[in-house]
């Protein structure tokens, strides 16, 4: 079973505030973990502050720093969660970061050595995106698993649907599969949850291979990928940490993105577990293209795991002089 030791908690201002936190606190209990909770402040466009200043004369009311009140309240939030953490028992502190979020928060990821990181989703309500921009771009930042709470959504989790390549190409995508299945099994196990276990399976270039090979052959070639990417999901789930019940496998024809997004909706999926990367290794699960394709579409909170060797894009700029450090 993976442990997380230290877990950041990005909070942000809204409603979902105090459902994250408590998912956060469950969490921390479970593996006795240290959780640090963060809110970045931006800085406030120029344009606003000359506006400001300019209503305040108009109407000889006195200059207000709207920059040290959004601190002031900010830092307000931070104590009262970070209290009634110690009050659950938990250990936890509260600080406050200035600057973009998706650059502040990687900094703190990788100079902290968290191990992983919740927030909740930035929901659009005129488009029903869970997941917008800032989302993304702490996925991509980020070398530790990422858990984006879905806003507006259930306190518990009933369900949970774990998807895996059946097939990796590299020792780094086996190894995602067990990291994947075993943050599975965890959860479903702390959370009383039903698991499932997707996967998809399809024929490589299949329309191509149709239209230049027998009917007989092709038909062949597509036994052949089945049986092998049965005997390789059969594999991983033999080695997960914890039994997964025969009927709740499942092995779907078809595009990851799509046989991942109607295993969400088919099982009411409360979380979804699911691996990203942003080079080759795990065709299936590149991050832009399918985990890209797949967070655009469900509507329930996503466990985002990335490989224990992966270097974001943040940490590869800094190195190359390309940012501070």
């Amino acid at each position: 079973m993976e442990r997380f030791k230290k877990i950041l908690v990005y909070v942000e201002t809204g409603p979902d505030c105090e459902r994250l936190v408590e998912r956060a606190c469950r969490l921390a209990k479970l593996h006795d973990a240290e959780l640090t909770l963060v809110h970045v402040i931006e800085n406030l466009p120029q344009p606003l502050v000359v506006e400001l200043e300019a209503a305040m004369k108009l109407t000889r009311k006195p200059a207000v720093d709207l920059q040290r009140v959004f601190i002031e309240d900010a830092q307000r939030d931070l104590d009262k969660w970070v209290e009634a953490l110690h009050g659950e028992g938990v250990a936890a502190s509260g600080k406050l970061l200035r600057g973009r979020p998706y650059v502040e928060i990687g900094h703190e990821v990788i100079t902290g050595g968290h191990q992983l990181l919740m927030k909740v989703g930035s929901s659009n309500e005129e488009d029903q995106l869970f997941f917008g921009p800032a989302d993304m771009r702490l996925l991509r930042q980020n070398p530790c698993p990422v858990w984006i709470i879905r806003p507006r959504g259930k306190r518990t989790i009933s369900t949970i649907v774990a998807a895996i390549d059946a097939l990796p190409s590299t020792t780094t995508g086996s190894a995602l599969n067990k990291r994947i299945l075993g943050l599975a099994t965890s959860l479903a196990s702390s959370e009383a949850a039903e698991l499932h276990v997707v996967s998809a399976w399809s024929l490589y270039k299949e329309s191509r291979l149709r239209a230049r090979l027998p009917a007989s052959v092709v038909a062949q070639l597509g036994e052949v990928t089945i049986a092998n990417t049965k005997l390789g999901l059969s594999r991983f789930i033999g080695s997960a940490d914890a039994p997964i019940a025969d009927d709740h496998v499942h092995l779907r024809r078809g595009h990851a993105a799509r046989v991942i997004v109607d295993g969400v909706e088919e099982f009411a999926a409360d979380l979804l577990i699911l691996g990203t990367l942003t080079h080759t290794g795990i065709p299936a699960f590149q991050m832009g293209n399918t985990a890209d394709a797949v967070l655009r579409q469900v509507t329930c909170s996503v466990l985002a795991v990335k490989p224990s060797d992966y270097v974001p894009p943040l940490l590869r700029f800094r190195e190359m002089g390309l940012l501070d450090a």
